[in-house]
């Protein structure tokens, strides 16, 4: 339930960048989504769908979500490794907690295509 919450969020940021920068028809709509927040892509995409729907201004929008890997960097043996848990994060090498994670942890709104 909290991809409805933020589902929610990225929606008002969409708006504010769209008014902000003058986009009065955005198309398609560009996000990243990282392996290691607890947020799911398909209930992302059903909400933001039941959202836009109430929304004039995104009516006529596509949400893409693209997904990006976990990736951290070992403080240990200083490699980095892609990872996919992220309830404890260790190295999966030598199994050292003290790890740096380099990406794989943001939701970020990337682009707004329209006119």
């Amino acid at each position: 339930m909290h991809e409805l919450r933020i589902t929610k969020v990225l929606v008002e940021q969409i708006v504010n960048e769209c008014n902000t920068n003058n986009i009065i028809e955005p198309k398609r709509v560009i996000v990243e989504l990282g392996e290691l927040t607890n947020y799911k892509k398909e209930p992302i995409l059903y909400y933001y769908d039941f959202i836009r729907s109430q929304t004039h201004l995104l009516e006529n929008t596509e949400l893409v979500i693209n997904e990006i890997k976990g990736k951290i960097r070992c403080n240990s043996c200083s490699k980095e490794s892609e990872i996919k848990e992220n309830y404890l994060i260790l190295c999966p090498l030598c199994k050292s907690l003290d790890v740096h994670i380099i990406q794989g942890r943001d939701f970020i709104l990337k682009e707004i295509e329209g006119e």
